[in-house]
């Protein structure tokens, strides 16, 4: 019960952010590239650019803590399997001489 409970309870994961806040964002930096006397085609193509490198590093720690986090409760689903197996296999021989009518 313990592998089960520390497999399933205790992660914590990291998210992207929604759509709508990523368009949110790139809408302010656009507007930002405007008060700062850019022509509208090059504070979209500067917001655009700000935007992928913002979403590159927001990828790379969200999928490596999650990989890391995944790794952690893939180790206690696999003990929670080898702990289940050697019960069952325990439950099994000592059911064993009941079955074979063995008066021990």
């Amino acid at each position: 019960m313990f592998f089960l409970f520390k497999a399933y309870y205790g992660y914590r994961y990291d998210y992207i952010p929604y759509p709508v806040e990523i368009k949110s964002y790139q809408d302010k930096l656009v507007t930002y590239y405007l008060n700062e006397n850019h022509s509208e085609e090059k504070a979209n193509d500067l917001a655009t650019a700000d935007v992928q490198n913002f979403l590159i590093k927001v990828y790379i720690k969200a999928t490596t803590t999650n990989m890391k986090e995944n790794e952690r409760k893939l180790k206690y689903l696999r003990l929670c399997g080898w702990s289940l197996s050697a019960v069952l296999l325990a439950a099994v021989m000592a059911y064993l001489p009941y079955f074979i009518g063995l008066k021990i």
